[in-house]
């Protein structure tokens, strides 16, 4: 999902609002279908979601209509990542393989990795921790055309051991950033990806996880961001 900052919401929904008009003056399908994504993205940012997959809707009839790849990919793994969001786990897991697969058939490899997230965050909600851990990984080693998808594939493996060993991460600060970092030791992450990351990277996936899951018990992330700091340090 792209981020449209809060404060500009509404300004943002009114210039939409105004395009889609525009739009279907001209006739102009291509716009319509840009449009209908952003204001999807707009409401999932207000976690007005029903909406959100109203939007995506709309805008995936019309990438079909107009046979445009990559606009149907985009809106097929958003399809599958509000599924997720509504714990509608069998139609999630459905329509992010069909996007997965047809990112991997046109090269989106700014797609993929997305794609790769939200499959980890799905086997996440169903407590599968090993593919989870999988799908966060794999995310992290496609990142090199998304740099912003780092930070949010750290977060991701290190919200699986915080949700595989709860009393560890509730209880002690410190036994949760060992236990963090030897999962993340484990993984060829490569220094020059973890170089741009900061602290406020990771403050902002756990923001991300944390709309994303809204309904996860636990999704509140104890001991991660601090954990994740530290162990980026050693790097």
């Amino acid at each position: 999902m792209v981020a449209i900052a809060r404060k500009d919401h509404d300004s943002a929904e009114q210039h939409f609002m105004k395009s889609l008009e525009i739009g279907r003056a001209l006739n102009n399908l291509e716009r319509l279908a840009r449009d209908y994504i952003y204001l999807a993205v707009l409401n999932y940012n207000r976690r007005e979601f029903e909406a959100a997959l109203d939007y995506f809707m709309q805008a995936s009839v019309v990438a079909e209509y107009l046979q445009h790849g990559e606009l149907m990919n985009w809106c097929w793994w958003n399809i599958g990542a509000l599924y997720g969001v509504k714990s509608e786990c069998i139609r999630a897991s459905r329509k992010l393989h069909l996007a997965q697969g047809q990112a991997k058939e046109l090269g989106l490899a700014h797609a993929i990795p997305n794609i790769s997230l939200w499959l980890g965050m799905l086997h996440l909600r169903q407590y599968q921790f090993e593919p989870a851990r999988t799908y966060f990984s794999a995310s992290l080693m496609q990142s090199a055309q998304l740099p912003r998808n780092i930070p949010l594939a750290l977060y991701g493996l290190a919200l699986a051991d915080r949700y595989e060993h709860d009393l560890a991460m509730l209880n002690s600060p410190a036994e949760a950033a060992l236990k963090i970092a030897e999962t993340l030791d484990g993984i060829d992450v490569g220094a020059a990806k973890l170089e741009a990351v900061k602290q406020e990277d990771l403050e902002r996936a756990q923001e991300y996880f944390q709309t994303a899951m809204v309904d996860s018990p636990g999704i509140e992330g104890y001991h991660i961001v601090p954990a994740l700091g530290s162990w980026l340090s050693r790097q």
